[in-house]
């Protein structure tokens, strides 16, 4: 199995075990980001399966069997890229054996005891089928912000695999962050009605991921110059 580099060239992977490529592959319902080996810009599909053997996605367009693809994602593990070949399209859906090896693009672990923002937030949200939100956006609160996602409180029930559009500011001076999300947990609070539903942002862009690095590190720095750990 190769890798295609930037210009669409073949590069050696490496070699790593069966449950550790197993952990790098992305959830059911996830979306995921492919190009073709010449380096063309492909589109986003979502996983429809993982099995032992293969990986299922929604048909994407313009691909057929034999063709090479290459395929970038995230987990709550890190960023990951794979090469394969698709080996057939049945109706809807698209199969592709599972790579020998998958890329580490940026592993998260490093991050796992950054500091989160556990008092509510402001947020508006609204649905986004089909990754662009639409329709009135709704109040809500965000809780337990981090770099990769959050806990977002509502009044109606979310369900896992669906997605979201977020809207909330970080500082006041500056433009608001819109954030396209997927639903990872749901849960209902019983005192309250409301519902919980944890959410893992989906196209975090570089601007906005630097926004919340800034602002996640400037609140660890408060914390420790208070002497809070």
């Amino acid at each position: 199995m190769k890798f295609f580099g930037a210009r669409g060239r073949p590069s050696k992977p490496e070699t790593e075990p069966l449950q550790r490529r197993r952990d790098k592959l992305p959830a059911i319902h996830a979306f995921i980001e492919l190009r073709f080996a010449d380096g063309s810009c492909g589109q986003s599909v979502s996983v429809n399966e993982v099995t032992s053997a293969e990986l299922i996605t929604r048909s994407p367009k313009n691909v057929s069997a034999g063709m090479p693809v290459d395929f970038s994602y995230v987990t709550s593990a890190g960023r990951f890229r794979f090469s394969t070949t698709c080996s057939r399209v049945d109706g809807d859906e698209a199969h592709f054996p599972l790579p020998d090896a998958i890329k580490s693009i940026e592993l998260f672990a490093a991050r796992r005891g950054s500091p989160r923002v556990k008092k509510l937030m402001p947020v508006q949200w609204r649905y986004a089928p089909d990754r662009q939100g639409y329709g009135d956006y709704l109040v809500g609160s965000l809780m337990d912000l981090s770099y990769r996602g959050a806990s977002l409180v509502v009044t109606r029930e979310l369900k896992i695999g669906e997605l979201v559009e977020v809207r909330f500011t970080l500082d006041p001076k500056e433009k608001p962050l819109v954030e396209l999300s997927e639903v990872v947990r749901a849960s209902k609070i019983e005192t309250s009605g409301r519902n919980v539903a944890g959410i893992r942002f989906v196209e975090l862009s570089r601007q906005d991921e630097r926004a919340l690095v800034k602002f996640l590190d400037e609140l660890q720095t408060t914390r420790r110059d208070r002497g809070v750990v």
